[in-house]
Order: C-alpha cells, then structure tokens, then sequence
C-alpha cells in the first residue's frame, strides 16, 4: 500500500494487531512501518548495484534489498519540514546504491560505539537472560535512546545521566537508572568504557521503593468498586478481574480470546513474566464479568481501547478516572466531604490479593502458585496445572471475601 507521506497522514497512522508498512508516493523506497504499540518508524529501502550473483550476461546483479531507519515519527520526526528532509535522504542513498556504493558504511563508521549500538549489542547478547527483555527494550526506546542514542558511549557523563533522570518520574527514573548501570557494566565488561557514570546517580531522590504494595481497606475497596462498575467497559471490568485475581497488569490487558479456556485465563510463556505458561482459574464472578464482555473474533483482545484498534492498556486511566471516582464514592460513602482516598497503583490489587489470603489462611504455596511467583526449588518442577484444585478453592474464597466487602 502507498500514499502521499505528510504530517497529517502520518500523525494519523493508527496501530493494528500486527506491525505493517505503508510507502510513500512521494519517494519510490521511503516507507514507515507502524508498530502495534503505536511507534512509527521511518525507513528507506535499496538494492545495492553490483552486490549480487552473477547474471547470465556476466555481469553483477542487484544484491538483495537493504533497509536504513531514518528516525521515527512522533520523537525527532514531527514537521513537514521532516518529510521533505526525508524524501530528500531517502533519494541520496538510493543515488549511492544505484552508483554501487553501500550508503550504509558512513552511517556504520559513524555509529561505532555509539550509546545506540552498544544498547542494541547488550540486548541480543544479555536480554535472553532476562524474565522480561521487551520491558528492557521498551524502556531503552522511550527514554534513553531518543537522547543519548548518538553520543559516543565512552563520552556520556554523570551530567548527561542527571540531565536524563531528571526529566523523567522517581518510578521511571529509577527503573532507567537500574538499566543504565547495568549496560555500563557489561560495556566495562566488553572493554568499551572504563568506568559507570550512571553509579550513584541522583542517589538521594531515587531511594529504593519501601512502599513496595499497599493493601486497600474495606471501606477503598467498596469505593473503588463502585467506580469500576461506573466506569463499565473497557478499564472499570479490567480493574474488576485484577482485583479478583490478583494478576498483573499485562496478563489482563493483553488478554486474547484464545486465552479464555474452561473457565480459566491461560497466559502463554511468551507472555508472561516469568516465561513459564500460567493458568489462573475464574471463580463464578469472574466467569461472569468475562461472559459479558463484547467478543470479536478468537483472536481478538478481550479489552479494546476506543478506536477498537489496540487494547485498552492506557496504565494511566487509574489516575485520570478511577482514583477521582473513588474518591467521590468514598466521600459519599463516610459521608464526610473532605475525605481523601489513600494513594494507590493499580499494582496494589495484586497485593491485596496476597495479603488478604493471608489473612484467610491460604498457605504461602497456594498463593505463590495463584500470584504466579516464582520460587527457587520450585521454577523446575512448576506446571501450568500446579496446585489447580487448591488455586481454585483459594480463589474462590477470595472472591466471595471481596464481594462480601463491595456487596
């Protein structure tokens, strides 16, 4: 498919399940390529003369298609201006190819060991390793790259580092910080750097989290019920089944049809945090928010955002609509109009979870196996059906415990 590239068609670019490129009409090679996250990346595509077999006529064919990133839309890339400077790269480094030269050497000498390769190497060479290399690569995406992406990695300093974090919320600051000194010491590792400039930076401010989860009393609880049943589909029912089982965010928004088995949510490896299948059984009320929710195809999400084109995984609706409608049903609740609802993440479901089955006598195995956590001792021998009649029992105790609460 093809079209005219310009800043409102590409500002209007809207994601689908699967990634998918659209060319530019304007410029035969230029194309973009719309992730189902929503990020758009601007490419543009050759064959290098002469860098392929040899044709029947003795000479060098073409060598196979190439691809540069040109830079992605809505970061560096924002102007009409930008789509003209595009069209106008695009066509010089087809005129190399052309000529037989591949444009991608100066780039390639240029970026030697810049902050961006040395990103990319560590992810292939130790993102493997970790529970969740796409959070890895996601972060470094959004609030590293954009910045530090072109400088040399030996040149980046403790400045440009605070200059980074400060930009950025004490959550988010302290997650990059994490991975920063992580990179820097495999780079030290690997000979490229010789010392960690991200160490000990904003140290005082990015204290280690000690509200690690917060359990929501009775009378929150009821309040933010009530503004999930306002709230209605797609977040009000998402926040519903958090609560009620205790899973993370990821594996409810993310959720497929294909997912929904006999009355359970299967979450496949890839899926989930700790790459091993998880099954979570849906007691009766939970089986009931599911039933009603609209179904598309197998294949769909069970939660779409509005354009029906992506699911419902704005982590920010708890501050902009839950939060406030609780506050407004706790304060009717207690009757007393200056009460304020406690802070809360919508993590905190899933400790709440824990602690109130703690407190119902649900054994720490039990719980581990229903919170999905993993134990050394017991990551080897887990099965998806590990614990299954006693997950369901403790599951279903719970939820008769919260609608007892909300009831």
């Amino acid at each position: 498919m093809k079209k005219r590239f310009d800043k409102k068609y590409l500002d209007g670019l809207k994601p689908k399940k699967g990634r998918y490129e659209v060319g530019d009409t304007g410029c035969n090679g230029l194309i973009v390529r719309v992730q189902p996250t929503g990020s758009k990346s601007l490419y543009v595509i050759f064959k290098i003369r002469g860098a392929g077999a040899i044709g029947v006529n003795g000479q060098r064919l073409a060598g196979p298609q190439q691809r540069i990133l040109l830079g992605r839309w809505g970061i560096e890339l924002h102007t009409g201006e930008h789509v003209k400077e595009l069209r106008k790269r695009a066509n010089d480094i087809m005129d190399l190819a052309h000529a037989g030269t591949d444009p991608r050497e100066p780039e390639r000498r240029s970026k030697a060991n810049t902050v961006e390769s040395v990103v990319r190497a560590y992810i292939a060479d130790h993102g493997p390793s970790l529970a969740r290399p796409k959070e890895l690569e996601r972060r470094m995406e959004m609030h590293v790259l954009p910045t530090l992406g072109p400088l040399h990695i030996a040149k980046v300093d403790k400045e440009h580092i605070k200059t980074l974090l400060s930009s950025q919320t004490v959550g988010t600051a302290r997650e990059v910080r994490k991975h920063l000194v992580a990179l820097y010491n495999w780079a030290i590792d690997g000979g490229l750097v010789t010392h960690n400039p991200a160490k000990g930076v904003q140290k005082d401010r990015l204290v280690a989290n000690t509200n690690a989860g917060y359990t929501l009393k009775e009378e929150e609880l009821r309040a933010a019920w009530a503004a999930m049943l306002e709230m209605g589909y797609p977040y009000g029912d998402m926040y519903r089944l958090l609560l009620l089982t205790g899973q993370r965010w990821s594996e409810w928004c993310e959720a497929s049809w294909s997912e929904i088995g006999n009355g359970e949510l299967i979450v496949p490896a890839a899926r989930y945090k700790t790459r091993v299948e998880h099954a979570t059984p849906l007691a009766p009320a939970c089986k009931d928010i599911v039933d009603a929710l609209p179904f598309r195809d197998r294949d769909s999400w069970l939660f779409f955002n509005k354009t029906m084109e992506a699911p419902a995984n704005n982590r920010n609706m708890n501050r902009k609509r839950l939060s406030p409608l609780a506050q407004k049903y706790l304060r009717k609740q207690l009757k007393k109009p200056e009460a304020k609802l406690h802070h809360f993440r919508i993590h905190d479901f899933r400790h709440t979870c824990e602690t109130r089955m703690t407190k119902l006598g649900v054994i720490t195995e039990v719980r581990d196996a229903v919170l999905g956590h993993a134990k050394q001792g017991m990551t080897k021998q887990y099965n998806t059906y590990e614990y299954w009649k006693e997950k369901t029992e403790a599951l279903e105790l719970y939820e008769q415990h919260i609608l007892g609460i909300v009831s």
